[in-house]
């Protein structure tokens, strides 16, 4: 699909949060659905899945202050951004919401589930980053560790703001506030990992299955990191039921 398309299916709009003019792009009708971006952020990782998403649902889709055009040199943790994208959500007038959130984006959402947890109806964590242990990497990723489908690799290197506010964020591979308070949220999680994932094996599920009250693993084959772009119509298919009817059966493997 190509960008234009895909830009058609969204507003863009502004709010103020915390200091920051953040943008977002909304579209679709039905319940809401926040998506929290990951590390390459919104423009890169705008794709396929998130058309798809708002012909299901409301789709508010934030780009989180330092990855667009502004730097970002206030914020000293994830959980300080949390709060900053918790601003922006009850700026713009959200009450009820489902979030759905990308690799390190996965622990932003989470502090927002620990501290909404009567709004945050849903969660979907697609290839979440939120405990990193082990990983030893130093630089960039290898595009084939993001997207296992050749077509859909692209240039993710950080522009050097953002790769200062990624290095500031990062610093810790566990944040253990965050850890603490897992347990608080109340909203039932769903966890989707791709089996050619080279960021994060889908064996990190048990940090999230045995750290939150309800939650669920689902592992897609022929995904990489980038799930949503390796598979968007089985990926959206999996999030929108589960979004839809947290309490309905969820497949383990998605062939």
């Amino acid at each position: 699909m190509e960008h234009a398309e895909i830009m058609a299916a969204f507003e863009h709009k502004t709010v103020e949060a915390d200091g920051f003019v953040i943008d977002y792009l909304e579209g679709g009708t039905g319940p809401t659905l926040v998506m929290v971006h990951g590390g390459s952020g919104l423009r890169i990782e705008l794709d396929d899945a998130h058309f798809l998403l708002a012909q299901r649902f409301h789709v508010v889709a934030f780009e989180m202050p330092g990855w667009g055009d502004e730097p970002n040199v206030t914020t000293m943790t994830l959980e300080q951004l949390a709060d900053t994208m918790i601003a922006a959500i009850d700026g713009i007038g959200l009450t009820e919401y489902r979030l759905l959130a990308t690799s390190i984006g996965a622990a932003v959402s989470l502090w927002i589930a620990v501290k909404r947890p009567k709004q945050v109806v849903a969660h979907v964590l697609e290839a979440p980053g939120a405990f990193r242990e082990g990983t030893g990497r130093t630089g960039p990723p290898d595009p084939e560790d993001i997207n296992w489908n050749e077509t859909k690799r692209r240039d993710r290197r950080l522009g050097p703001h953002q790769a200062a506010l990624m290095m500031r964020l990062t610093a810790q591979d566990t944040d253990e506030d965050l850890v603490a308070r897992m347990s608080e949220s109340a909203s039932p999680t769903l966890v989707l990992y791709g089996t050619r994932d080279g960021l994060f094996d889908p064996a990190y599920g048990k940090f999230y299955t045995s750290g939150l009250p309800d939650c669920r693993l689902v592992v897609f084959d022929r995904a990489a990191h980038d799930i949503k772009g390796d598979r968007p119509e089985a990926a959206v298919d999996v999030i929108g039921c589960f979004l839809r009817n947290p309490a309905a059966p969820v497949p383990a493997l998605v062939p």
